[in-house]
């Protein structure tokens, strides 16, 4: 294995998480273990891994006018865009309500705004892919912010009669009478953002992913309070990307494997994790080779 290749660590993620459906929570937990000795290995070797996708690459870079804005990527793959007439949808809701529940299906998501909420329930593979520029994406001193044309945002924020997890922008989870939800979700180089305020004003969550695997790479998630959630029955993976709050904004109950990210502080007083662990259990947030900023 290339261990320069960011696809073959996502595939290899994605296999470790489909084990969580069919194996023992305990055989989870000793390869979770195992992927840390193999992160460690990583670090000490002095490799240096981008956040591109040689497997996608191709796929998301943005093509002439007159190219398919698909070409090079897996077939069937749909597009989504604002202004392109081309794309096959205009909201990523949409085109993720549209797959069926079986098979591996890939989305990739234009250059633009996107104001909606996405909710994925189905259990077979996701690929979301955002859409990148040649002219930057190559650059060395460039990180996922300065990187990402896509950005997916919502405003809302918990008040009276709501539940924290109604305030995500991104939910991943299981459709009623299923017992786990999507078994290999995957995001590459996209922004979600819960805009509700400039401060804390209250929970206003980004990611609510719960009885479900998923990771993301070169992906940024920005809000105040509670940006990510891992609940429980989930196992999450970021990597390379840029994660922005100030109170609490990283908490649950599930796995939650932090590599290379940027724990961005927007303001004093509030703290960085709020995690629940389980007793007899390895659940936590596990932060590694990542740099905290104000």
């Amino acid at each position: 294995m290339d261990f320069t290749n960011i696809g073959e660590i996502s595939n290899l993620v994605g296999r470790l998480g489909h084990m969580t459906h069919t194996s023992s929570c305990t055989r989870w937990r000793q390869h979770l273990m195992h992927l840390a000795v193999f992160f460690s290995v990583l670090a000490s070797s002095g490799l240096h891994i981008h956040a591109l996708s040689p497997e996608y690459l191709a796929c998301q870079l943005q093509k002439a006018a007159s190219s398919s804005p698909l070409a090079g990527c897996p077939e069937g793959t749909l597009f989504v865009s604002p202004t392109d007439t081309r794309a096959n949808f205009t909201k990523v809701q949409d085109a993720v309500a549209s797959l069926p529940q079986t098979g591996a299906a890939t989305i990739l998501i234009g250059n633009g705004e996107y104001f909606e909420m996405l909710n994925v329930t189905r259990s077979a593979p996701l690929t979301l892919l955002g859409q990148l520029d040649p002219a930057t994406a190559y650059d060395p001193a460039g990180n996922a912010s300065q990187r990402n044309l896509v950005h997916i945002w919502n405003n809302l924020y918990v008040q009276p009669g709501m539940t924290d997890e109604e305030t995500a922008t991104l939910t991943i989870a299981p459709s009623s009478g299923q017992h786990f939800g999507n078994t290999n979700f995957r995001a590459y180089n996209i922004d979600f953002e819960n805009r509700a305020a400039n401060y804390s004003i209250s929970p206003a969550l980004v990611t609510s992913i719960t009885y479900a695997n998923a990771s993301f790479y070169g992906c940024v998630f920005a809000s105040w309070q509670d940006t990510w959630y891992t609940g429980s029955g989930a196992y999450t993976y970021a990597f390379d990307s840029i994660i922005y709050g100030k109170t609490d904004y990283l908490f649950g109950y599930g796995t939650a494997w932090f590599q290379n990210v940027t724990l961005a502080n927007r303001a004093c007083g509030g703290g960085i994790t709020a995690w629940q662990g389980t007793s007899g259990t390895k659940n936590g947030a596990y932060i590694a080779d990542s740099k905290i900023i104000r």
